[in-house]
């Protein structure tokens, strides 16, 4: 599932994605509720920082879309619930510091659910929403109104799609290498 669109200069992107894991669903929260764990296998991602007490994690970007490379950053706050195998990310109610110059900043929410199949495996469940305000972009010179309103929504849909494809595959691969590197109990 994919929807887009500009409201007002805001762009939005949004991609639902469903995939299995081969490993039971508690072992599969495991890995997924470290934030290290998740947030290293998303693409473009040049620099996490993580609290050490408060769990929150600011994220740093790397976009390149066009011609153009756009640096973002994102504070995150987590939402666990283990009991429903559920991980909900989202933007954080205060900011984790200033944020530095030629930076944008942007609008995300993510929604993990977890589930076993048949087979005992877990079959994960991902939804991921990302906005960026239009109106900062064209302050800074970086595109145009009319670039931003006839393709700024598309180019970042597709981005968000991307950036799931290549989440999952990361993903698969880092927890194959950490289930095989896991004490057998």
């Amino acid at each position: 599932m994919s929807t887009y669109g500009v409201e007002g200069l805001n762009l939005k992107g949004q991609v639902q994605r469903s995939y299995t894991i081969q490993a039971p669903p508690e072992i599969c929260y495991e890995y997924l509720s470290d934030l290290k764990n998740l947030l290293s296998q998303v693409p473009f991602v040049t620099k996490i920082q993580i609290g050490k007490t408060s769990g929150r994690a600011r994220a740093f970007f790397n976009l390149a879309v066009l011609a153009l490379s756009i640096n973002a950053v994102l504070d995150l706050e987590p939402v666990y619930d283990k009991p429903a195998l559920i991980i909900r990310l989202q933007n954080a109610e205060q900011s984790l510091g200033p944020i530095p110059p030629n930076h944008y900043t942007c609008s995300f929410q993510c929604f993990i659910k977890i589930a076993q199949t048949e087979r005992g495996n877990s079959r994960v469940t991902s939804q991921l929403s990302l906005g960026f305000d239009g109106a900062q972009m064209i302050e800074r010179g970086l595109i145009s109104r009319q670039l931003l309103e006839t393709s700024g929504p598309l180019l970042l849909q597709q981005y968000c799609e991307r950036l799931c494809d290549d989440y999952i595959l990361n993903l698969m691969d880092s927890f194959r290498k950490w289930q095989a590197a896991r004490p057998r109990s």
